[in-house]
């Protein structure tokens, strides 16, 4: 996203311009554009996450230690990232609706 949600609010608040809701409905475009691009990438990560996960298995099999232990660590590591990321979006998400709440209802902002 190209804009912070707390300038697009601020753009010409008392105003009421189209540029203010031009921006609201731009930003909110790009956050759904992000969000589809990201579930998209989950979903692909949750794929390759299920061939990890038989690699895994087979070297646990396989007495391979290091290699067992290697990929657990990079498995952890990456379902921690997408966690973030999607919580990111969710706090991100909720910020939106807040200014636009905000705005809806004739006021300053939160912060």
């Amino acid at each position: 996203m190209t804009k912070n949600i707390g300038d697009v609010i601020n753009l010409n608040f008392l105003g009421w311009s189209d540029d203010l809701w031009d921006s609201m409905i731009e930003l909110r475009s790009e956050s759904d554009t992000a969000k589809r691009e990201v579930l998209f990438l989950v979903g692909y990560w949750e794929t390759v996450q299920k061939v990890a996960d038989s690699a895994i298995e087979a070297s646990f099999g396989l007495d391979a230690e290091y290699l067992c232990s290697t990929l657990c660590e990079r498995s952890s590591a990456s379902q921690i990232k997408v966690k973030e990321l999607l919580e990111t979006i969710k706090n991100k998400e909720n910020e939106y609706l807040i200014a636009m709440t905000d705005v809806a209802k004739h006021k300053e902002p939160s912060k």
